[in-house]
């Protein structure tokens, strides 16, 4: 996307947050959940994404015994028992390759999708903020977290636009998070907001039918 269209729909998606009562200033002076989670714990314990091997930092080394199995045999193993439903084995699995890797953040992030499934937002959330603490641009950890705060624990509107700004600002701004807040505006009723940025994404790939397929549905709902 070419730098002046993806910096004026930034500047749409700004002035919607502004206008929602989310100022860029505020969230200066408070704590973002990383900030807080950072202040509550330094570590937390450790679906399905799994980590490259060149990609791994070194293992932390020490007096503990040798691992039965690698870091990958535990990540694949975690994502085998999730596929069977075997939700508590595979949060041990998981917990087991952080302790391989604790600087790797995809173990904490299945662990998070784990406790989603088994309704524990809260152990849910502890996760996916540390995965955050340790990948703080991962587009696919903050669409977790969105589903843990909107669907699991139904945090207010104030709420969901301060995690949108963090999510915006961490990720460069990651199209696919400004896709999330607008189907979040819609979700929540703000029809004219949601419409304002998917126009303005529609400028971007103006073939793209599921963009004037949204764009058409909710002119309807705005349109008198």
């Amino acid at each position: 996307m070419p730098t002046d269209q993806k910096r004026n729909l930034i500047i749409v998606i700004i002035l919607i947050l502004v206008l929602g009562g989310i100022f860029y200033a505020k969230r200066s002076r408070e704590n973002s959940p990383l900030e807080e989670y950072s202040a509550r714990q330094d570590l937390a314990e450790g679906g399905g994404e799994s980590t490259p091997s060149s990609e791994l930092a070194t293992p932390q080394e020490g007096n503990k015994p040798k691992p039965a199995l690698t870091y990958d045999e535990y990540l694949q193993q975690g994502i085998n028992y999730e596929t069977k439903g075997q939700l508590l084995n595979a949060i041990n699995s998981y917990k087991k390759a952080s302790e391989i890797y604790p600087k790797e953040y995809v173990p904490y992030s299945n662990a998070g999708s784990a406790y989603y499934s088994l309704g524990n937002f809260i152990e849910a959330e502890k996760h996916f903020l540390q995965a955050l603490k340790l990948s703080p641009d991962s587009v696919s950890v903050y669409t977790k977290l969105y589903e843990v705060y909107f669907y699991g624990m139904k945090r207010d509107e104030e709420q969901m636009k301060a995690f949108f700004v963090d999510a915006l600002k961490n990720t460069n701004n990651s199209i696919n998070i400004v896709k999330l807040y607008a189907s979040y505006l819609e979700q929540i009723n703000e029809f004219e907001s949601a419409l304002a940025i998917w126009q303005s994404l529609l400028k971007f790939e103006p073939d793209n039918t599921a963009y004037k397929s949204k764009i058409e549905a909710l002119r309807e709902k705005v349109l008198p």
